[in-house]
C-alpha cells in the first residue's frame, strides 16, 4: 500500500506509539527548533541536507474502480456464497451484530445468500487461517 507524505507537523507515529503530543504549540516550537539547528551552522561545509522523516499519511492511495470491484468479487467468493450446512446449531448475537451483517449481505450477496451462511464462511475462512495457531496454543 503506497502512502502519501504531509507536511503536517503532526507526528502520526509517535501518537500510534503512545507518545501524543500534548498540545500544538509544543509541535510549531520543535518545528521552529528544528530549522533554526538546520540553519545555524554556516562554518561546516555545504553538504546536501538529510530529509527529515515526515509523518506518513492516513489517507491512502487512491483505488480505482476496476481495483474495487476485483475486492468486491473477492469478499463475495470467500462470505457470500451460500454454503451447504447439513447439521444446523444455533448461535446468538446482539440485535445490533445481527443487523449489521443483515445489511452487509442484503447489499453485497445475492439470491440465496443468508447471514447464517455469510457466519459460517467467516467463521471457516478464521479457523483456516489461524489452524496452526489454534493447534499450537491448545497445547499451551
Amino acid at each position: 500500500m503506497a502512502t502519501k507524505k504531509s507536511n503536517s507537523n503532526f507526528d502520526l507515529a509517535a501518537y500510534l506509539e503512545g507518545n501524543p503530543p500534548s498540545d500544538k504549540r509544543n509541535l510549531s516550537q520543535q518545528k521552529k527548533e528544528e530549522i533554526i539547528s538546520q540553519t545555524a551552522e554556516p562554518s561546516q561545509p555545504s553538504q546536501p541536507a538529510e530529509k527529515p522523516t515526515e509523518p506518513l499519511s492516513i489517507s491512502a492511495k487512491r483505488i480505482s474502480q476496476k481495483q474495487r470491484k476485483a475486492s468486491l468479487e473477492e469478499y463475495k467468493n470467500s462470505f457470500l456464497n451460500p454454503p451447504k450446512i447439513t447439521d444446523r446449531k444455533t448461535v446468538y448475537l446482539s440485535a445490533e451484530t445481527r443487523d449489521r451483517l443483515d445489511e452487509i449481505v442484503r447489499r453485497l450477496g445475492e439470491r440465496g445468500s443468508s447471514v447464517s451462511g455469510f457466519i459460517e464462511n467467516m467463521a471457516r475462512e478464521h479457523l483456516d487461517t489461524y489452524h496452526d495457531e489454534i493447534e499450537q496454543w491448545k497445547r499451551l
